[in-house]
């Protein structure tokens, strides 16, 4: 603190100096300075209220809460001082202390000091000081809020012009609300916020006064965007009871986490293809994939879905997400999957007439004199080929393939069946009239 705190401090010249405004409806205000001291039953509790104004220029500050000793106003043995909001991130002030007949001129006054530094010029609530009421209905009290600050913009401590607010016995107490502790709350996440009220019943209704940065039903805060979240309580009155003051909590909305989640492996043989699929967080930027493997699989395509089988062994794919301004970045999985040789598929081959000859195939395991099969992997192009012995000819293919060639192509896809046909070599004969001439 920059400021001094003296009953005989003589103020540098050129302090500010404001008219000081008088309220008797415990609302008193001025340019830089609010003291609210609701009504309150006798034996009950009034709550003094600080705001500062227009601080902009503020950059220390030493406030001072006085009150005639002996009056219907005291200062309760503990927990009488409750902070505001005025600083959500500053760990310094208000730290108030409190003199009492400190010296003659002020043996008959009750003075309540509360310094604080104010490093962003940030006008707002100081805190409230709790004072025991006693007397009758209708008795008055003045207090008095006054104090010095240190000037940003002239490096000296100026003078705060003190306003005076009359407190009065009521046959209504005041109200007021407490919030509990701040929650921690992300970017699409959500977060319970709780506050407690005065004596009414009535509920503590809370509303988000940064509808762009977050929302709230009922106590549940939900987080729209990285920034700082203000919610406000409000509590109404009855016939014994004053409505609340309205009371505010400010805490941070912090960036959201993004999760990916792998959708089913595909299934990869070599020399294939599969598809991978995941979902991830709604920062809006797709999820992204590369091989850890690539000596068993590489990636390839749309942000590298495309798994491609180059050899057999694991693959393991992994996922990124990049974040944005209010989401992280996802924290990368993987998923791994097996390449392999792929499904075999069999192949029959009927040869129908065996003393015809003989069929083969190009991949080997198909040498049939009548019938024989053969395993064959899911995918491949087979060629068989059909071979006559002497005094046979081939005449055609059936089944899987149609052809009257000698050659036939098989895709395996399916379990298929082939049959070949070979027939006994038939001459040509002469017709009868070329035979006359041949004579």
């Amino acid at each position: 603190m920059k400021t001094r705190h003296n009953n005989n401090q003589t103020l540098p010249i050129g302090a500010m100096i404001l008219l000081a405004f008088f309220a008797d409806d415990c609302h008193a205000i001025n340019e830089m300075l609010s003291l609210t001291v609701g009504s309150v039953q006798p034996g009950g509790v009034a709550h003094a209220n600080i705001n500062l104004l227009n601080a902009e220029d503020m950059e220390s500050f030493s406030l001072q809460l006085s009150f005639a000793s002996g009056g219907i106003l005291s200062l309760p043995a503990s927990n009488w001082f409750g902070r505001g909001d005025f600083f959500p991130s500053w760990p310094f002030g208000p730290e108030p202390r409190v003199e009492l007949n400190n010296s003659k001129e002020s043996a008959s006054r009750t003075k309540i000091f509360i310094d604080g530094f104010n490093p962003a010029g940030t006008s707002g609530a100081v805190g409230n000081v709790s004072l025991a009421v006693s007397g009758a209905i209708n008795d008055t009290q003045i207090i008095t809020l006054s104090g010095e600050y240190w000037s940003r913009a002239e490096q000296q401590v100026k003078t705060l012009s003190p306003v005076n607010a009359q407190f009065k016995v009521s046959n209504t107490a005041d109200q007021l609300i407490s919030f509990g502790a701040p929650p921690t709350v992300f970017v699409g996440s959500t977060g319970t916020v709780t506050a407690t009220g005065g004596g009414s019943n009535n509920p503590v209704i809370l509303s988000s006064k940064t509808t762009g940065i977050c929302s709230i039903g009922g106590t549940t805060v939900y987080g729209i965007a990285v920034g700082t979240c203000t919610i406000a309580a409000n509590q109404e009155g009855s016939t014994t009871y004053n409505p609340a003051n309205e009371t505010t909590q400010s805490f941070a909305i912090n960036k959201g986490n993004q999760i990916i989640t792998f959708g089913a492996a595909p299934t990869v043989f070599i020399g294939g293809t599969g598809t991978v699929t995941a979902t991830g967080g709604t920062s809006g930027n797709p999820v992204t994939f590369n091989s850890t493997t690539p000596a068993v699989c590489t990636t390839s395509g749309t942000n590298g879905g495309t798994v491609n089988g180059v050899k057999a062994g694991t693959c393991a794919i992994a996922a990124n997400q990049a974040g944005n301004d209010n989401y992280n970045p996802a924290q990368p999985v993987t998923q791994s999957l097996p390449i392999t040789t792929g499904q075999t598929l069999t192949l029959t081959v009927t040869n129908l007439n065996k003393p015809g000859g003989t069929i083969s195939g190009d991949l080997g395991g198909i040498a049939c004199g009548a019938t024989c099969s053969a395993n064959v992997t899911n995918g491949t192009l087979v060629t068989l080929t059909a071979i006559p012995n002497s005094g046979y000819q081939f005449s055609g293919w059936n089944g899987a393939c149609y052809d009257f060639g000698n050659t036939c192509k098989v895709k395996m896809d399916t379990a298929k069946s082939v049959t070949a046909k070979f027939e006994v070599f038939k001459r040509r004969r002469s017709p009868s009239w070329m035979k006359l001439f041949v004579r």
